[in-house]
């Protein structure tokens, strides 16, 4: 694999939301939800059980985007007993949610590879391109869900990747997603 410098990387949207109306983090560890994957959906479930989601569309999106980026974060992590945390802030009908791992430079490398492939293209298409793309014996490394949750939902996707100074996870990367409120309601 080719050297690439990553520090500080950062694709798509990463600012904050700006004084936000509700604010809530998570602290997870990887080897919790790596026992069963339930626990993924059922701490997606949770986040999107928040006092801000109104309905019961936006649940369903809330708990599916939190599902995906949090699996991700999962897969990605080299270190099973180095937290997860997940932030997740409302403000103005934009729901942030936003999760990081800890990670090695491989994987590191395979995350920025695919926001630099994703962001900017036409949804349909890539979301087509990578149906048929699919190995049989890769499904589960098909990156599919975060483009899924951009064609289906209107969800605007971020990374930042940093280095850090551990050798073993020298990278924390962080997935964002926005969710507009009124698309959600207007899509779905």
């Amino acid at each position: 694999m080719t050297q690439t410098h990553l520090d500080n990387r950062v694709h798509g949207i990463m600012d904050s939301l700006p004084d936000s109306q509700f604010n809530l983090r998570l602290s997870l560890l990887p080897r919790d939800i790596q026992a069963s994957w339930t626990r993924c959906g059922l701490t997606a479930n949770f986040l999107a059980g928040s006092p801000a989601v109104t309905s019961k569309k936006l649940f369903n999106v809330m708990s599916t985007v939190m599902n995906e980026i949090l699996e991700n974060a999962v897969k990605y992590s080299a270190n099973p007993m180095m937290p997860i945390e997940v932030v997740q802030r409302f403000k103005n009908g934009l729901i942030e949610c936003e999760v990081s791992n800890w990670a090695r430079r491989e994987d590191a490398e395979a995350i920025d590879a695919y926001f630099k492939a994703i962001l900017g293209r036409d949804p349909d298409e890539l979301f087509y391109t990578q149906l048929e793309q699919l190995d049989s014996t890769n499904k589960n490394q098909s990156q599919i869900g975060l483009i899924g949750m951009v064609r289906d939902y209107k969800v605007k996707l971020g990374c930042r990747i940093h280095i850090t100074s551990d050798a073993v996870t020298p990278y924390q990367i962080t997935v964002k997603a926005i969710i507009n409120v009124t698309e959600v309601e207007a899509v779905c």
